[in-house]
């Protein structure tokens, strides 16, 4: 009995090494999608990116109408995306599996070059899935892990292809689309590639050194200009400069810290260093763990201004690769192939995937599905009953005062959630939080509203079950202060705002 018990487990792990990729590309199928669809709705980046998609699927101008702070290109891809299959979230939620997937991939693509143990490598690949997925999994800003996938491929390409140019121009275009996706992403993208061109020892050369440089800024040059003449045929390139550039300096202003994420960054980046100077040291160093140290130190920019869980993932990421490798090089490698390593990982497998469905069940009845037709925004959205209520509730408020003002504004975090946000786009005010108003920032909401007449804003307060600290107190305190309030609604101050 034993025999047979111990022979299945040998088929098991044989089948499984013959088709690796295959089986995990399904094991992280599984995990993602157990994770990705249920979980508390709340008014975070989570919804208001797919906020800002709705309004470009609406019809409305990137920059120009939408004030959306980063680069345009995961906001393009999901308009495509859902105009394909659906503007609603359950479409939207499937957009991220599918990023989510490509990007630990991706990590897997990077271990196969790093570790030659299969199982040794894939235990490392689930351990950092389970490790991040709630990271991934919730209401974080989406637009980090897309962004990080061009990165990921910078690293990929360099492990991969041959010292020559194509690999550098390839480099360069990556990362144009790295920044063309987010600022930081793009900053990291060039870090790296500066980095190991002048430290790696494919060339000696400095003046080698800087052609290798030249070729990938060229290309990433070029691939940006492409970008910069439409927004100059569509006339929006002062828009762009505005907000998602001039409008930096305001947001760098947004200083957030979770005091366990700045901890676990010292401790990590101090065992790092020690890694590196041991393998200085005594001669172990090598290209690869050069690579994987500049994308470690590099994606720290990701944590700039806010050091929190959701801007650490990328940096953790990338910290837990260039670790892994470097004790693979430190005890020149590992190998699991004995028959008890075998056993225990197929059981390791079963355990990961039957936690991970256990855990996707147990959120599908604490964050269930709000009930609507498939037509309807917030389809596949965890929308609570009262929270639809809600929304209903300010809804039909705002149609029954446009019929008595111009316009009706609701100036608040949730704003993202009323129907008047997309039927009247207004712009800066739809998404009211700190750096997202362009170089002149509150003042210019300030001097905005100093031009209204016959407007009501509804104006979030602090009672507010969530009120973001980036929330622009400035703007609020002018209306309270110049203006009188004419009514209550919820969590809602409301005021008449009137300047003739």
């Amino acid at each position: 009995m034993k025999k047979r018990i111990t022979g299945l487990f040998e088929k098991i792990s044989d089948f499984h090494d013959k088709h690796e990729g295959i089986i995990i590309f399904f094991i992280l199928l599984i995990i993602l999608c157990s994770s990705t669809f249920h979980f508390k709705f709340m008014p975070f980046d989570y919804v208001w990116d797919f906020g800002n998609i709705y309004k470009l699927i609406l019809g409305y101008h990137i920059y120009e109408e939408v004030a959306i702070i980063i680069t345009p290109l995961f906001f393009y891809v999901g308009e495509i995306f859902l105009k394909i299959f659906g503007a609603n979230f359950f479409v939207y939620n499937v957009l991220n599996v599918i990023m989510e997937l490509v990007f630990y991939m991706c990590v897997f693509v990077i271990l196969k070059k790093l570790i030659k143990s299969i199982k040794f490598r894939d235990l490392i690949l689930l351990g950092l899935v389970m490790a991040t997925i709630k990271v991934f999994g919730s209401n974080g800003p989406n637009y980090i892990p897309f962004s990080s996938i061009f990165i990921m491929l910078i690293v990929i390409t360099t492990l991969y292809m041959k010292n020559n140019n194509w690999r550098r121009v390839l480099e360069g275009f990556l990362a144009a689309l790295a920044l063309l996706s987010y600022q930081k992403a793009g900053a990291v993208a060039v870090l790296i590639i500066v980095l190991y061109e002048t430290f790696s020892d494919e060339t000696t050369k400095k003046s080698k050194e800087f052609f290798n440089i030249c070729i990938s800024g060229i290309t990433m040059i070029l691939t940006l200009g492409i970008y910069i003449v439409y927004l100059l045929i569509t006339k929006n390139l002062y828009n762009f400069l505005d907000i998602a550039i001039l409008g930096i300096a305001e947001f760098t202003g947004n200083f957030g810290i979770q005091n366990i994420t700045l901890v676990r960054l010292i401790a990590i980046e101090i065992v790092a260093l020690g890694f590196l100077i041991i393998l200085i040291k005594y001669k172990k160093i090598n290209d690869t763990l050069r690579l994987l140290y500049f994308a470690n130190i590099s994606s720290i920019l990701y944590l700039y201004p806010v050091v929190n869980e959701y801007h650490n993932f990328i940096w953790l990421t990338f910290a837990f690769l260039y670790l892994v490798y470097a004790i693979d090089v430190t005890f020149d490698g590992f190998e699991f192939n004995s028959t008890k390593q075998k056993i225990l990982m197929t059981l390791i497998y079963g355990f990961i995937l039957v936690y991970s469905i256990v855990l996707g069940i147990i959120d599908c009845y604490k964050y269930p599905f709000y009930k609507t037709q498939y037509s309807d925004m917030f389809f596949g959205s965890t929308l609570t009953q009262e929270q639809a209520d809600q929304i209903k509730e300010v809804n039909n408020y705002i149609k029954e005062k446009q019929e008595q003002y111009d316009k009706v504004i609701v100036f608040s975090s949730y704003a993202m959630l009323y129907e008047n946000t997309f039927i009247n786009n207004n712009r800066f005010f739809d998404l009211p939080n700190k750096g997202n108003f362009g170089a002149k920032g509150e003042q210019g909401l300030i001097d905005e509203i100093k031009k209204m007449n016959n407007t009501l804003i509804l104006v979030q307060n602090e009672e507010s079950e969530y009120e973001l600290y980036q929330f622009p107190n400035n703007v609020r305190n002018y209306i309270r202060e110049n203006y009188e309030s004419v009514d209550k609604l919820q969590n809602y101050d409301i005021y008449e705002i009137n300047n003739k």
